[in-house]
């Protein structure tokens, strides 16, 4: 109040109202889930500072990394400390430069994404097949900075990384299917569902103008299909962000509402704090009763 009429900061001084969830996280957790838990209110505190104060919307946004960056950092153990923090290393290197360096360089800077799974493979001991593999990603990451740079129209760059994906599914590294024995003819319906999709996206990129920028989301129902196959709906939180994805992309695609479609992603710990916590209870009271009957 002292905020919104003295200073006429009604704009931003909602923000102090974080202070109650964020004492209540203080006093009621422990150590590393206390820093994971306030992450999620000190990145949008620091969001809609930097946006308020300084104007840095774009890319003050990337602030909100600090929460999946956090429960990495605090959770992961080596090897896989890297590989889960490798994502998010190169969509900030991607976005500062895109933002501040090489103004093109978001049409083409993309391809370091195939980084990812060229650091993963190297987190391991290295065999012939690995080699093989990484030289055809790093290949076609040369030929897609070349095309792009060669060729005026080069929006179908991106498919020279079907090659490094068809060699991946060969060499076992992609597993369109998960489990340790599969029956093919069961998981039938898995194949010809992905290929739909992947069929669904050519012709709806192929045939509708000035789409490819955002119609990559029709993919995300890929792995959505792979979790469907694998829980049902037993934890809908793992279509939480996939779900906020598409729904993100959609609204600043098609109504360039990207300052509020950030928004969209809280489903992802709501999700989780409405269909979780029942479980976690149901454990600790088996837990309460299996102590009281010894």
């Amino acid at each position: 109040m002292f905020v919104g009429f003295l200073l006429n900061g009604w704009a931003y001084a909602w923000i102090f109202y974080l202070l109650i969830p964020i004492a209540a996280i203080s006093i009621n957790t422990k150590s590393k889930e206390k820093i994971v838990a306030l992450s999620p209110f000190i990145a949008t505190i620091t969001f809609f500072t930097l946006g308020f104060v300084f104007g840095l919307w774009h890319p003050g946004w990337l602030i909100f990394l600090i929460v999946p960056v956090s429960a990495i950092v605090l959770n992961a153990r080596g090897k896989e400390k890297i590989i889960g923090l490798s994502p998010f290393a190169f969509l900030i290197i991607y976005i500062l430069v895109s933002t501040y360096v090489i103004e093109d360089f978001y049409q083409y800077g993309w391809s370091i994404f195939a980084l990812i799974p060229v650091i993963a493979i190297l987190t391991q001991p290295i065999k012939l097949k690995d080699i093989f593999m990484i030289s055809t990603i790093l290949l076609a990451m040369a030929a897609h900075i070349t095309i792009y740079f060669t060729i005026e129209n080069a929006g179908y760059v991106w498919m020279v990384y079907l090659v490094p994906t068809v060699v991946g599914i060969l060499l076992g590294y992609i597993q369109v299917i998960s489990g340790d024995k599969v029956n093919v003819k069961e998981k039938i319906w898995v194949i010809l569902a992905m290929l739909l999709v992947v069929i669904a996206y050519l012709l709806v990129s192929f045939l509708i103008p000035n789409i490819w920028t955002w119609s990559w989301i029709i993919l995300l129902l890929i792995p959505m299909i792979g979790i469907y196959d694998g829980t049902k709906f037993e934890h809908p939180v793992a279509y939480m962000p996939f779900i906020a994805v598409t729904i993100f992309m959609l609204l600043g695609s098609l109504g360039n509402y990207w300052q509020y479609a950030w928004l969209v992603f809280l489903i992802i710990p709501i999700t989780a704090i409405l269909t979780e916590s029942g479980d976690k209870t149901r454990e600790v009271k088996e837990d309460t009763d299996e102590t009281s009957d010894c």
